[in-house]
């Protein structure tokens, strides 16, 4: 009886090494990609904030001297006696620093 041989297949390691060259490659493409992407898309919305924090300081500022405009001591009083109000001095207490 004769005894057959198996011919055993051998994994060419340059064929696996080009394998693996190439699918690392490849997801360095797609990371490089992926990251730059997303870098541009936080620059824009870091922009994006930045402007509106500066809309939200000039509303700030302007809302502070509207402020400031009805608070006056003048105003507040010609209101007051708009209304027929009158400053009683005995209830006016000074606060010193």
């Amino acid at each position: 009886m004769a005894v057959r041989k198996r011919k055993i297949k051998r994994l060419k390691y340059t064929a696996l090494a080009l394998l693996l060259f190439v699918l690392s490659f490849g997801l360095f493409l797609f990371t490089s990609i992926y990251l730059r992407t997303y870098n541009l898309s936080l620059v824009q919305k870091t922009v994006e904030c930045n402007e509106r924090i500066e809309v939200m300081k000039t509303q700030n500022e302007s809302l502070a001297l509207e402020i400031q405009q009805l608070s006056a001591y003048d105003r507040v009083m010609a209101i007051a006696h708009e209304d027929d109000l009158v400053l009683n001095q005995e209830n006016i207490v000074m606060v010193q620093d």
